[in-house]
């Protein structure tokens, strides 16, 4: 796993509650703050960019949510 953070940073701390991993030939991504948030697994489309859905979630006191987001991924060139 990979924690990840804005560019450029916050310093606030639900600042580093994101991470990433690669899962087979795709990407998982997780936001949160340990008792919800929202998470998905992208694939590498024909064009180079990450393509999936987010779900949101929550813990066991609330269950399951059912709004979804499609988001597409572009790799940029850093500028550091």
């Amino acid at each position: 796993m990979f924690a990840g953070r804005s560019m450029p940073g916050s310093g606030d701390p639900t600042d580093w509650v994101w991470m990433w991993r690669p899962k087979g030939g795709r990407l998982w991504i997780s936001w949160g703050t340990g008792l919800g948030g929202v998470r998905g697994s992208f694939k590498r489309s024909r064009t180079g960019e990450f393509v999936g859905k987010l779900k949101e979630w929550c813990d066991s006191r609330c269950g399951w949510k059912r709004r979804v987001g499609i988001i597409r991924i572009q790799q940029i060139d850093c500028t550091k």
